[in-house]
């Protein structure tokens, strides 16, 4: 995952979007590609969450790009 980042599993976001910060950047990203993410988004743009955005090419690309990455710590 990306360091400092918080881990929420994806199904778990709209039930949980009062629990997100709006006055934090939201960084939404698979492993991968997800096809379920630009829906995701959107629904966040629409609930004011500002500043949101879809990392494209998932973890994997992120890493890819020579990015950090750290393990994900035990919940």
């Amino acid at each position: 995952m990306i360091p400092d980042a918080v881990f929420m599993p994806i199904h778990l976001i709209p039930l949980q979007m009062g629990e997100l910060p709006k006055d934090k950047e939201i960084i939404l990203y698979c492993r991968s590609r997800c096809p379920f993410l630009p829906r995701l988004y959107l629904l966040l743009m629409k609930q004011e969450f500002g500043n949101v955005t879809n990392l494209q090419r998932g973890i994997i690309g992120w890493a890819r790009g020579g990015f950090e990455v750290v393990r994900r710590r035990a919940v």
